[in-house]
This record gives C-alpha cells, structure tokens and sequence, in this order.
C-alpha cells in the first residue's frame, strides 16, 4: 500500500517506486488517493478526477478510497465506468494542486524542529481524520494512542516547526490535542 495522489511534493518518486513494484510482480494499492480532504473552502474536492489520476497508472492495481456516505460510495464506485479524464477534472486537478489540503506528506522535516518531540505526522493524521474525513472518533482513536504530554504545544515560547505543506503546525495541534479528553 502506497500515499498516491496528483499533490505529493514527492509525487514523480512515489511513481517510479510503484512501477518497480508493480514489475517486481507485487501488486500496489494506492490510498490516500482524494488527499486528505473532501472539501476546500467550502467547495467540493474532485474525487472522481483523483481516483481517475491514480488508476490511469497502470501500476496501480487497486484503491481504497474511504467513503462515509452512500453518495460518496456512489461517486467512488461511478469511476470505474470510464477512466479517462475529462476536461473539467483535468482543470480540477489543476485549481486543486496548489492548495496543500489535509494530506500530511509523512516528510518527517517537521520531527527535527520540534523540541518537544511530538509525533507530528501522527497528530497531523487525526486533524485529517477529524477535519477532512469528518469522522472525529477516528481522529479521537489517534489522539488517545499516543503518548502526548498534557500540555502540547503550550509550552514552548514559538514554534519551530516547519511544514512542507506550509501549515501552521502548533496551531493544528492545539486544536486537536482537544479530542484527547473527550469521552469516544
């Protein structure tokens, strides 16, 4: 299983490395295919044009495209009836490339400037879950696996952490070390 979607700041190497499974006879499935999030500025993300970008690779042997509704179910499965890209998705793709969403890349360039040492991907995954997923006791399952401090992100003067995706890391913490306390 591989992170796959038209956004990844390292998306040219995830490529190559998916064909040089796929050629060494294993079978790939992409996932994270709609990054992270099923809006942006209260605007629909294209997720038939993401899963159409994955599966024209033809590397990719399957998807797992998370769905939470029977209407994103429907939109998941309606892919497969035609693979190729129209016009408007190919410029979706396009208007959706520049915005970073709620894909953490899993970099780890964020880890070396904590000095708390937080597991920042980790945490970055749950603000996914509850934000772009809309499914807080996921993101309420990842918080509470985590051996977090009681105090996260209130205690350093400023934050060093820098995001590949340009977030403001300690800002997305606070807000979802919250869920820590909550009952799921």
């Amino acid at each position: 299983m591989a992170s796959y979607n038209p956004r990844q700041i390292d998306v040219a190497q995830v490529k190559e490395a998916i064909a040089r499974a796929a050629g060494a006879g294993l079978g790939v499935v992409a996932i994270k295919v709609i990054r992270g999030d099923t809006e942006r500025g209260g605007e629909p993300v294209n997720a038939r044009a993401s899963l159409k970008w994955v599966l024209q690779d033809t590397n990719v042997h399957a998807t797992i495209p998370g769905f939470s509704t029977f209407d994103e179910m429907e939109t998941d499965l309606s892919v497969m009836e035609d693979l190729s890209l129209n016009d408007a998705e190919r410029l979706d793709l396009e208007r959706e490339a520049s915005a970073p969403g709620l894909f953490c890349q899993g970099c780890g360039q964020c880890l070396r400037h904590c000095d708390a040492q937080l597991p920042i991907p980790d945490l970055m995954r749950a603000y996914m879950y509850a934000y772009g997923y809309r499914q807080p006791a996921l993101a309420h399952s990842v918080i509470a696996s985590l051996e977090l401090p009681r105090r996260v992100c209130e205690d350093c003067a400023s934050c060093a952490v820098v995001c590949a995706n340009g977030w403001n890391v300690a800002e997305k913490i606070r807000d979802i070390q919250r869920l820590k306390g909550v009952l799921a």
